[in-house]
């Protein structure tokens, strides 16, 4: 059973590299390996452990990696074979909550199934598609598309890269180029300093920033604008898509949804939200805004659809030292964690830019932000400084949005449905 699992999966892979074939230096991954138990002559109890070993290393196998198989279990009896994978539950009658961990955070989908027996098939292949892009965009996954692209090629090379990475940094250059580095995803060796700060509880040396700033600088990454080629300028630099992959993978597991004929969902990727349609009947999605925010939009919740939304602040990631609180977002340009309380939410066309302008957002300097939400087309988005004198920014679209009736209603960090 193992080999012929591992035969499936390898020619899975195998048409995926045919796909991305290119002929220019192309980063490409291959599949995992499986030992074989060596053969030898054993006695009746080492036979037992043995074929008890071979037995359990089957499960683990293939419960890893059923994400490949064309049609998975339902989500239900997943979640009692494998405890710590995906769960589901039907929240009201007409509606389907599904969830796993992903990219560092727990995504969420909820969809409108009107009792469709083929929704659980829908959400796990858009939970698929969100697997295939942690393992393309993940700068923790040592294997990672994008870890092969920083530590693979030598500065200069333009490495041809999947239309994933390609599209990513392309949007990532283009809101780095607009908000003058406020937003900079190659600030992966600074923002690796500061994790480690939170984790020790101590704060970074100076001395460390210094050297980490010298391998930073979104003029060092260039993609080109019309094939899929990435040139990195310097030598050991870190690509971080922490402030943009998840808004894009949870507008990539939407459009999974829809093409599966489930157009009324929601894909809650850590707080960064998709929206489709609105379930019949109803206005749209209400959205919970972030209580610091509310004053500020002038209410608790926003009726949205067919758009994405993001918020960003230092509210559960954080680092106090002597007196002073350092959150986990970083301002590229300087190296330092923000000790400013700025929350930020953004609603936009596009996943990945209403989850790379929030990070934006909470950098920038307060008289910079109207000119750049004024460079965007459809983006809307309200700030504001916690225990700060600061009157805060709203666009005047968000206060046209704000719900009064009831609706589906998503938590502002994906604290539930409720349907009424």
């Amino acid at each position: 059973m193992v080999r012929r699992f591992w035969v499936l999966r390898i020619a899975s892979q195998s048409e995926s590299r045919a796909r991305d074939r290119y002929s220019a230096m192309t980063i490409s991954q291959s599949p995992p390996r499986v030992r074989p138990l060596p053969c030898r002559l054993l006695s009746v109890r080492q036979e037992s452990i043995r074929l008890l070993v071979t037995w359990l290393a089957a499960v683990s196998i293939t419960g890893w990696h059923r994400g490949t198989i064309a049609t998975p279990p339902p989500a239900q009896p997943m979640a009692e074979v494998e405890p710590t994978g995906p769960t589901s539950a039907h929240v009201g009658q007409d509606f389907l909550r599904d969830e796993r961990p992903a990219m560092g955070t727990q995504f969420r989908i909820t969809l409108y199934s009107a009792g469709d027996t083929s929704a659980n098939r829908a959400t796990q292949a858009a939970f698929r598609r969100i697997e295939e892009l942690d393992q393309r965009l993940s700068d923790y996954q040592e294997g990672s598309e994008l870890n092969q692209l920083c530590r693979g090629f030598p500065s200069g090379t333009a490495v041809r890269v999947s239309h994933d990475l390609w599209h990513v940094l392309r949007d990532a250059q283009d809101v780095a180029a607009r908000t003058e580095g406020a937003f900079d995803v190659t600030v992966g060796p600074i923002s690796r300093i500061w994790r480690r700060a939170r984790r020790q509880r101590q704060i970074p040396a100076e001395e460390q920033l210094t050297l980490a700033r010298d391998r930073t600088g979104y003029q060092q990454l260039s993609v080109n604008a019309t094939v899929p080629l990435v040139t990195l300028g310097r030598a050991n630099m870190q690509l971080d898509l922490g402030g943009i992959a998840k808004g894009f993978a949870a507008e990539e597991a939407l459009k999974i949804l829809q093409r599966r004929g489930f157009p009324s969902a929601i894909v809650d990727g850590g707080g960064g939200l998709a929206l489709g349609s609105p379930p019949p009947g109803r206005a749209g999605w209400r959205i919970g805004v972030p209580p610091p925010l509310q004053k500020l939009v002038g209410g608790t919740s926003l009726h949205l659809s067919q758009c994405s939304i993001a918020t960003s602040g230092d509210t559960q990631q954080f680092l106090e030292w002597e007196g002073a609180r350092y959150s986990h977002i970083v301002d590229p340009r300087s190296g330092m964690a923000l000790s400013t309380r700025r929350m930020a939410l953004v609603v936009a066309p596009a996943g990945a830019y209403a989850d790379s302008l929030a990070t934006a957002l909470c950098v920038m300097d307060r008289s910079a932000i109207p000119p750049l939400l004024a460079q965007f087309q459809d983006v809307h988005a309200a700030v504001t400084e916690i225990d700060s004198d600061w009157a805060g920014y709203c666009t005047s679209e968000l206060e046209g949005w704000v719900a009064t009736d009831s609706d589906a209603r998503i938590g502002p960090n994906g604290t539930g449905t409720e349907t009424n």
